[in-house]
């Protein structure tokens, strides 16, 4: 039978990560997958630097091992950065929650898999799984976890040792229904906090989008919208001037210089790099002034909603917000693809029927957004001859047709 000990590891420590010992552990993860990503990376680029330098009598044999020397390296580079994500992502868990004494509560299936069981927090009698990896097939009778079994934890060792990441499907992946049940506010606070998707509570939807700050006339009223757009659009504006000053200086080094033959190899790469780089510091700052037009005309609201990964090249991830119950809208970063954080609710400056800006709680980060699938001209929902002169003079529609990309 599952029994759980009282308390946590450590009664003076608030969270895991107030431990000194599992701070230690975080900081050495940290640099061990971060000195491992860097040191491959390296070896990726000494092989490839290599390859152009090797004498010929060895270059029958030497070439092929240094190519797949590099390809290994950059592939182990490439795994090392995922496993430092990973390690940043439990350092968050911990930082949230507090490690719990746990005994036996790790079972065996029939089919040979483990799982943690834990009693449910709010329902008396039931349990929750967590399934766990083969590390703790012979395990201890006493494991710590930090986390919430409703949605995901890091299970460790005492010490601890051996920490991973155990989640249940639905705390992440975004096909599945979001957890509904019954939730307080703080730990819907602390899941949220860890990136975990919830469902919107009990009666939220039934009011649709609520105002933000009925004084604010539009979105750029709030200082802290001003703010970070006129933040974003000066990075953007030094990406693109800087790279055209840069490309300038470069090529008029060139021409001044008696013999331009060892620059012309990097003058060749620049010239098939360069329109791609140029265009995108174009769209992003030309995007962002298009989005200070919208959030010059809207105000912002707040609604429920979450990121969605699509598994569509096209789309890559999208938001769903919920105007109001049994209806979604879908909408995706223009000029350039980006994650959302990961929140529970938005805000949002436009018109739902073709898009806007959206930022997370605050408006300190606006990002401009159309609708997915925007509703043909003579099919989309009714609206007012006011919202369709709005929508117009925000930039969202063109002689009433949806824009859906840069311009």
């Amino acid at each position: 039978m599952t029994t759980r000990a009282a308390g946590p590891a450590d009664p003076a420590a608030r969270t895991a990560a107030d431990d000194p010992p599992t701070t230690r552990a975080i900081r050495h993860r940290t640099a061990a997958t971060a000195t491992s990503t860097l040191l491959l990376l390296c070896l990726a680029l000494a092989a490839q630097t290599a390859l152009a330098r090797l004498p010929e009598a060895i270059v029958s044999w030497g070439f092929p091992l240094l190519y797949a020397l590099s390809c290994a390296a950059l592939l182990g580079g490439c795994r090392a950065l995922a496993r430092t994500l990973h390690t940043r992502h439990q350092a968050r868990v911990l930082r949230t929650y507090p490690w719990q004494r746990l005994n036996g509560v790790l079972r065996r299936d029939d089919d040979g898999r483990h799982h943690l069981v834990l009693p449910h927090p709010d329902v008396p009698g039931e349990e929750l799984r967590l399934p766990v990896d083969s590390r703790f097939e012979n395990a201890p009778d006493e494991v710590w976890f930090a986390g919430d079994p409703r949605f995901l934890g890091v299970l460790a060792l005492p010490g601890p040792r051996r920490m991973t990441m155990l989640a249940r499907p639905a705390a992440r992946d975004s096909r599945l229904r979001a957890y509904a049940g019954p939730l307080d506010a703080g730990a819907r606070a602390r899941a949220l906090a860890v990136g975990a998707r919830v469902a919107p509570p009990a009666g939220a939807l039934e009011n649709g989008p609520a105002p933000v700050d009925d004084a604010a006339k539009v979105a750029l009223d709030h200082g802290t919208t001003a703010t970070g757009l006129r933040r974003s659009l000066v990075r953007r504006r030094i990406a693109l001037y800087g790279q055209l000053a840069a490309l300038t200086g470069f090529f008029v080094t060139i021409s001044l210089r008696d013999d331009p033959d060892p620059l012309l190899p990097a003058a060749l790469v620049l010239l098939l790099v360069a329109p791609f780089t140029l265009l995108t510091a174009a769209l992003a700052a030309g995007g962002t002034r298009r989005l200070e037009r919208t959030l010059r005309t809207y105000p912002w609201q707040e609604l429920y909603g979450e990121p969605e990964v699509t598994g569509s090249a096209h789309d890559g991830e999208v938001l769903v917000l919920k105007p109001e119950r049994g209806r979604t809208v879908r909408l995706r970063a223009v000029p350039l693809r980006r994650r959302f954080d990961a929140a529970e609710r938005f805000w949002f400056a436009g018109d739902l029927r073709y898009g806007g800006a959206v930022s997370a709680p605050g408006g300190a980060g606006p990002v401009r957004v159309v609708r997915v699938k925007p509703a043909k001209p003579g099919k989309r929902r009714s609206g007012s001859p006011e919202a369709d002169a709005l929508a117009e003079r925000a930039g969202l529609t063109r002689n009433g047709r949806p824009r859906t990309w840069a311009y």
